[in-house]
């Protein structure tokens, strides 16, 4: 069942009310008034997460950040990097991390 921020325009009394779609808009459950609905959170998406990616072997810190690695990556689905590679490429991850705290 979906939530709705609402807003009773005689009381001034606002609440979250759980309803279903087609009582969204049911009288004020105080004083019987008309209720409109508050949009108070904001349409964007998700923020971004920065992360490391094993796969292409660096820190992605923006979405054009990776999109452009993924564009310099030619990598091939097909294409499986096998336990040693991985391992190599963590040790090279973690010492990159370790250079950059240093500095």
């Amino acid at each position: 069942m979906p939530s709705y921020d609402v807003k009773c325009t005689a009381c001034g009394r606002t609440w979250e009310r759980w309803s279903p779609i087609a009582d969204r808009y049911a009288a004020c459950d105080f004083c019987s008034g008309p209720v409109v609905q508050e949009f108070k959170h904001s349409v964007q998406g998700t923020p971004f997460i920065p992360y490391f990616d094993i796969g292409l072997g660096q820190q992605i810190d923006s979405l054009p950040e990776r999109k452009k690695a993924m564009r310099n990556a030619h990598m091939d689905y097909r294409d499986h990097p096998s336990a040693g590679e991985l391992s190599a490429r963590r040790d090279r991850a973690h010492e990159a991390r370790r250079e950059q705290a240093k500095s």
